[in-house]
């Protein structure tokens, strides 16, 4: 410049480096006359610039500062604080671009849902439904069939149930209770039965696994054998003990208890014939000795169950 020129700021050297903010230490003002040698000092500092969160009404979330060529990331959103909510960002700059200005992204928040699957314990799908996050899911309880041997209860469902939070299958759970037939045992009237003589028995058993009364005769009686019958309407099972006058004491008898023993014998054989057993059941009855094994199967409108016993 010539002495007198007003200075202007177009005097000044480039400014290459569009990272850099520049500015000029002891620079005279625009339009000042030369009238000796100015020495001006250039500085310089890296530019930086901000990221603005704002919500879908503007309200600031959160500012971000970042330097002139930062990579933009998504680190540097907010927090997403809110679990119930997915969070999208709109005018949000891709993953790595390079920041040359102030931004400002959008964030906008939307319920999560999930879809929740109620399945029998067969994998049968029971009810799926579509649930906010929060939200606490329902099905009926299930029904299982009576299979003939057990009964089922609904119990509950595994996992318990919760409130959603993510995608969930819920299966049905039972308990379950297996059915019982009665065995009762009685006499034939000569002797007794020391032990339980009514027993509820799972349908999986038979006679061979329950625990007989054990018979006692009255003086001058033997055991002689259990004969069992079925009740064809109730299922019950009746196992009678028949007791026997000894045949090998008769001879010291009197005459009057010999007849007193023929009697009882007459009618222990009718009883046998016609009656079955003390219970009047209508079911078919077999027997046989006290060291061999009985069995019985249901007349008319009984049961298909067959019982076997192979010792007292």
């Amino acid at each position: 410049a010539t002495y007198g020129d007003e200075y202007a700021q177009t005097m000044r050297p480039e400014e290459s480096d569009p990272s850099k903010n520049y500015s000029y230490e002891n620079e005279p003002a625009e339009g000042d006359a030369i009238t000796d040698d100015v020495i001006i000092t250039v500085k310089t500092e890296t530019k930086t610039f901000t990221i603005t969160y704002v919500d879908e009404e503007g309200t600031v979330i959160y500012e971000k500062e970042v330097e002139y060529g930062d990579g933009y990331s998504e680190d540097m959103r907010p927090e997403e604080s809110d679990p119930s909510k997915n969070y999208s960002y709109e005018n949000e700059p891709a993953e790595g671009t390079v920041i040359t200005s102030d931004v400002t992204v959008t964030v906008k928040t939307e319920t999560k849902t999930f879809t929740v699957t109620f399945v029998d314990e067969d994998g049968a799908v029971l009810k799926t439904e579509t649930l906010a996050y929060g939200e606490t899911p329902s099905c009926d309880a299930p029904e299982k069939a009576d299979d003939g041997q057990y009964s089922y209860t609904f119990s509950g469902w595994t996992p318990a149930v919760v409130p959603v939070t993510e995608e969930v299958t819920y299966t049905a759970t039972y308990s379950s209770v297996e059915h019982t037939y009665k065995v009762v045992f009685i006499t034939n009237g000569f002797g007794t039965l020391e032990g339980d003589t009514e027993l509820d028995v799972p349908v999986s058993k038979t006679l061979d696994d329950v625990a007989y009364p054990v018979p006692v005769p009255d003086d001058g009686y033997d055991f002689i054998e259990w004969v069992v019958s079925e009740d064809g309407e109730t299922g019950t099972v009746t196992v009678k003990a028949v007791f026997k006058i000894k045949q090998g004491d008769t001879e010291e008898l009197s005459l009057i208890e010999k007849i007193i023993r023929i009697i009882q014998e007459l009618f222990s054989f009718i009883a046998k014939m016609f009656g079955g057993n003390s219970s009047g059941s209508s079911g078919s009855s077999s027997s046989s000795g006290s060291s061999g094994s009985s069995s019985s199967s249901g007349s008319s409108g009984s049961s298909d169950a067959v019982y076997t016993y192979t010792g007292a």
